[in-house]
């Protein structure tokens, strides 16, 4: 989720400013490039590749001078370590009350909509559905091990249609000059998937899955 991130503020920035900004490491770009090359990797050499710490993929000692945590840390997570940094330099370069990257400042969603007289609010709300379908996904992901283990495949393909079917809604209504979609009927199996935690914990979680499609 935090590679696709980058996708959706850029798409997000597009509808409020009217440019595309391709920053220096981007979601359209570099992030569909990495998460391409991260698939190969996986289906070459499996999922377990990105347990490995550095020095076991390296097969080298670990150095005396580099913590034994940091050394002990799985791939998958310095995947994250990185994507979380993608992240926070991608919103840096949008907002430059925080980075002065250039005079070209109208790129940036606040000061567009300041620039034309329109509230900031209504604009940053818009972060808000995909934020929250990734904390929907991951609670639901985290209260159920079966998916995790055995169906997580069809799982992310579903997201992934979410993700796409949403950014897809921002780009036609920019386009179009219609109202941000703030919410689309994919976000429903999602919230009843979240339901299903509390409410019916012995739910066959596979079937539901499916049932999604």
């Amino acid at each position: 989720m935090l590679a696709i991130a980058n996708f959706y503020l850029t798409t997000w920035e597009e509808y409020h400013t009217g440019v595309l900004f391709l920053g220096y490491f981007n979601g359209p770009v570099e992030g569909i490039l990495m998460i391409t090359l991260f698939y190969f990797v996986t289906a070459a050499k499996g999922p377990e590749f990105w347990l490995q710490s550095i020095p076991e993929l390296l097969n080298i000692s670990t150095p005396p001078f580099i913590p034994k945590l940091l050394a002990d840390l799985p791939l998958n997570n310095h995947f994250l370590v990185f994507s979380a940094f993608g992240l926070g330099a991608n919103i840096i370069q949008r907002f430059p009350l925080i980075s002065r990257v250039s005079d070209d400042s109208s790129l940036n969603v606040i000061k567009a909509r300041r620039k034309a007289n329109q509230p900031v609010l209504p604009a940053l709300l818009g972060l808000i559905p995909f934020f929250s379908m990734s904390a929907i996904a991951y609670t639901f992901l985290s209260h159920h091990e079966e998916i995790v283990h055995r169906h997580l495949l069809p799982t992310m393909l579903y997201l992934g249609i979410v993700f796409a079917y949403t950014v897809g809604l921002i780009i036609i209504a920019h386009v179009s000059k219609k109202h941000f979609p703030y919410w689309n009927m994919t976000f429903i199996p999602l919230i009843l998937g979240i339901a299903d935690v509390y409410i019916t914990p012995y739910f066959r979680e596979y079937l539901y899955i499916f049932m999604m499609y």
